[in-house]
């Protein structure tokens, strides 16, 4: 059997790939959701967001991490919900978890605007 299209779209909250496998289509729904964490302890100045972003590189995730003013970190990151949910438990198993206070999570439907995963500035 061969693949004779595959052409993915992606959805707000949903990303639906059609493949044309001999002549019938079969569709493939994934869950695609926003997930926006902050988290607080010690986590600003001990490479916290250098480390995520390194996480972020074995998960197939898009968005950014970012310090914030007040001492805390914000995370925002987009995908399936089972990969995203991978994700943040690698976080939060990780060397970076002795820095971790308080984790707060915020789940939302995805919305597309992120093309990688990134360090944010602002």
């Amino acid at each position: 059997m061969t693949f004779s299209a595959m052409r993915p779209v992606s959805l707000p909250d949903l990303r639906l790939c059609d493949w044309a496998i001999a002549g019938s289509l079969v569709f493939v729904m994934a869950n695609l959701r926003r997930v926006r964490t902050l988290y607080a302890g010690r986590v600003q100045g001990v490479g916290f967001r250098y480390s995520v972003r390194r996480l972020a590189c074995g998960f197939e995730v898009t968005g950014f991490v970012r310090n914030l003013a007040d001492g805390r970190v914000e995370l925002v990151v987009e995908g399936d919900e089972v990969e995203l949910r991978e994700f943040l438990d690698a976080i939060s198993s990780s060397e970076l978890a002795g820095h971790i206070r308080h984790a707060t999570t915020d789940w939302q439907p995805a919305t597309g605007q992120f093309k990688q995963f990134e360090i944010s500035l602002s």
